[in-house]
């Protein structure tokens, strides 16, 4: 996120709703994200944080938010360990 678009981010204001936090008091309108599910081989940072053995495989996920108006909101790279998620996704039409 840039700190020139989101200002006044507390670890509060993060710990509870971002997006609410971005919609209500900044006022800025999020339209839609784009994201990504990958498989992937553990990198060495990853092994460390996520408590795995080397070249062990994961879920990578990345994510792009945008504003109405197509500003860049977030960009979010995300590691799961894959012995322990499950992801569903609901697609709506």
């Amino acid at each position: 996120m840039s700190a020139n678009l989101i200002k006044g981010l507390t670890e509060e204001i993060i710990n509870l709703s971002l997006y609410q936090y971005v919609e209500n008091y900044i006022k800025l309108k999020i339209d839609y994200a784009s994201q990504t599910l990958e498989s992937s081989i553990a990198s060495e940072l990853e092994v460390t944080h996520l408590a795995i053995p080397k070249h062990s495989p994961i879920l990578f996920i990345q994510r792009n938010t945008f504003l109405i108006d197509g500003t860049p909101l977030e960009y979010v790279k995300s590691a799961y360990r894959a012995d322990r998620y499950k992801f569903t996704i609901n697609i709506s039409r």
